[in-house]
């Protein structure tokens, strides 16, 4: 059986922009099971409704990648669960965000505009400017691909819903939806194909196999949207808005230090930006609490660095920050998370990321305390040597260097600070 936290360099691979956001995607819906493969189903009827009205295939991945990350924007479970209602109030201060969120990062900027209206309703034609901003017909598909999906009871026999979802989506045609749009939906509500495609969405990769892009990444473009990573995985809250940039920042040093090629510092990095993704599997209301933790809820913080490690595992090309990111609770003797592997079996690498995400946390401000001064963060990491969780060469590293290291967190953390607060500037995210 293949060792899953070794490989040789023959078995890397490209990385594609499609199983990046799958993997984010995937990551979202782990908070619960109620919101799982909404969005993948959502990026399914989009797709099919485009197709239908004659949409070129150029122009199909920006309405897939709009489908497959359109709530992206809802911060908390309670609001993911709201949206799943048919009919919401105030939807689109999410939709907003979704687009913030999105926009800078230029691969998917056409996707974000789309996210930006996706609950924008037709009226009669109104609909094709909102608050000053041009809606493209793609954000009408993707309304109604989203309110499809909503009415569909994943309980149930797929075809014995047919008759209700479509009498309910007509009831609203000409005022919440396009009336292009309907028309394609009706054609493609009378196959029954059509139907059972849908209800396996999610499973045995049915949409990704239709998916037309295959846009694969360069190592700036990959470094940009694992920075992109980090605003969805951090920006959930305030006390967690500057962790994962500091920890790229602080594990790139370290590695340049060390001696890492420029190739190892640059996933080095990445690693930092990504280390947390499983962590969107934490509801926030854990993220956000002012006190101690209970069993249960260390429960759920403990699973994170194995999601992390699984949905990392599935893009290509991300063998290595796998590795690296993912095994940042993992201790020297074997007393760490989750896979309690022990010091010839974790890389130098891991260990960096493991030193840069310990000294970060101590030194931001969390729900429960304000963050530590100096001399309790030297004494602590060391204090983690004693204990076998920490590589004492890294630390040296870190304490030989600590007026740099310190300097560089606050510089990372006062840019992501900035970010953050620019965003809330506009969005408030306040129950998102």
């Amino acid at each position: 059986m293949k060792n899953p936290f070794y490989f040789s360099a023959a078995e890397e691979r490209e990385t594609s922009l499609l199983s990046l956001i799958m993997s984010l995607s995937q990551a979202m819906d782990l908070v619960s099971p109620y919101v799982a493969k909404h969005q993948l189903k959502v990026a399914y009827l989009a797709d099919a409704l485009a197709k239908e009205m004659g949409f070129p295939d150029k122009d199909l991945w920006a309405i897939q990648y709009a489908g497959i990350l359109h709530d992206i924007g809802a911060l908390s479970l309670s609001k993911r669960l709201e949206y799943l209602s048919f009919e919401i109030n105030n939807p689109h201060r999410h939709a907003e965000l979704g687009y913030l969120l999105l926009s800078d990062f230029s691969p998917l900027e056409t996707a974000a505009s789309i996210i930006r209206h996706h609950h924008v309703k037709w009226n009669s034609g109104e609909g094709k400017v909102f608050e000053g901003n041009p809606v493209r017909i793609e954000s009408h598909l993707l309304h109604l691909a989203d309110r499809i999906s909503v009415l569909l009871d994943q309980n149930r026999e797929v075809l014995s819903q047919v008759s209700r979802i479509k009498d309910t989506i007509l009831d609203k045609t000409g005022t919440w939806f396009h009336p292009e749009a309907v028309k394609a939906f009706l054609s493609l509500a009378e196959r029954e194909a059509f139907w059972i495609t849908l209800a396996l969405v999610g499973t045995e990769n049915r949409f990704c196999e239709q998916a037309t892009d295959s846009m694969l990444l360069d190592s700036d473009s990959l470094l940009d949207i694992a920075k992109l990573f980090a605003r969805v995985i951090d920006f959930r809250s305030r006390f967690t808005a500057t962790h994962s940039s500091s920890v790229a920042s602080v594990a790139l040093f370290l590695a340049r230090e060390r001696g890492f090629s420029s190739k190892e510092c640059r996933e080095l990095q990445i690693s930092g930006y990504m280390h947390d993704l499983g962590k969107l599997s934490v509801p926030l209301e854990i993220l956000n609490k002012p006190g101690p933790l209970s069993q249960e809820e260390l429960y759920v913080i403990k699973k994170h660095p194995f999601y992390s490690f699984k949905l990392i595992e599935q893009i290509g090309g991300m063998e290595r920050i796998k590795i690296y990111g993912s095994l940042h609770h993992e201790g020297l003797t074997g007393n760490g998370y989750p896979f309690h592997l022990a010091e010839p079996e974790i890389p130098l690498g891991s260990r960096i990321v493991a030193c840069a995400d310990i000294f970060t946390a101590l030194t931001e401000d969390r729900p429960y305390r304000k963050g530590m001064e100096e001399g309790e963060v030297v004494f602590l990491l060391m204090d983690q040597i004693k204990q076998g969780t920490l590589d004492k060469r890294v630390v040296d590293i870190l304490l030989d260097n600590k007026e740099k290291v310190f300097s560089i967190r606050a510089e990372s953390q006062a840019e992501a600070e900035k970010e953050y607060s620019s965003l809330e500037s506009r969005v408030s995210f306040n129950n998102l």
